[in-house]
């Protein structure tokens, strides 16, 4: 059933604590397309089981309840440093983190309505979520090297009230700045004018961080229902490390 896992003792560590798993047959085959169908295999076999179990009363388990689970936490004691070496290796792009949490989410969800154990999948869909917080803060870093580089360091002007208001929107501005910007109005021949005390780069880099910010709690906001706490530490220490 598990081939070409090989079952044996845990792969996660050997006499120098870790082992390098790049060169297994199995972790060599990794890939979406790959993961997909053997977990589907494994969920295949653990849904009739344990549907076999309750017909039978339990007697071909030998009155063992928790058999389904000790499989499924045997196992996962064997998958999980291929499933990190996936997620560290093989993920290396925003789509792929996308599909992987997706389908693994949907597959947490059968485990938890099957009441098998979840902890160890959704400690890889944290995992998930890590990773692609680094590649969002690397896609932000690469987009504000752009901005700095084009910004002409002047102060904004603007003679359009509409454009004015809808930049000071995107801006975060303390309220005592924003009494003074907008008691700097004029009027010159009937005609609006204003100047911000900042360049173009700041109300770009205040849209970029909002445009990061959001992608990182849509990637959450559908599937992620445990271990709250967690994702927010993990989402503000992300953006706490844009501004280091």
């Amino acid at each position: 059933l598990i081939d070409p896992l090989l079952w044996k003792k845990s792969q996660k560590s050997t006499s120098n604590g870790n082992r390098d798993i790049a060169n297994d047959p199995f972790a060599q085959q990794l890939n979406m397309e790959t993961l997909k169908e053997y977990f589907l295999k494994i969920l295949g076999f653990m849904l009739y089981d344990i549907n076999l179990n309750k017909s039978t009363d339990f007697v071909l388990a030998n009155n063992n309840y928790n058999s389904t689970n000790e499989f499924w936490d045997g196992l996962m004691n064997h998958l999980e440093p291929y499933l990190k070496y996936f997620v560290d290796e093989k993920l290396n792009t925003e789509q792929d983190l996308i599909e992987a949490k997706d389908f693994l989410s949907v597959y947490t969800s059968i485990l938890e309505n099957y009441k098998l154990n979840i902890d160890p999948i959704f400690k890889i869909l944290m995992s998930i979520f890590s990773k692609y917080c680094q590649l969002n803060v690397s896609a932000f870093r690469d987009e504000f090297e752009i901005l700095l580089n084009d910004d002409d360091f002047m102060p904004l002007t603007f003679n359009d009230r509409a454009l004015y208001e809808k930049v000071l929107k995107i801006c975060w501005i303390k309220d005592d700045e924003l009494v003074k910007v907008q008691g700097a109005q004029t009027e010159q021949n009937g005609e609006f004018i204003v100047t911000l005390p900042f360049s173009p780069l700041y109300p770009m880099t205040c849209t970029l961080l909002k445009k990061t910010y959001s992608k990182l709690v849509n990637f959450i906001a559908l599937h992620y229902r445990h271990e709250l706490h967690k994702l927010s530490n993990t989402l503000v220490k992300t953006m706490e490390t844009i501004f280091s």
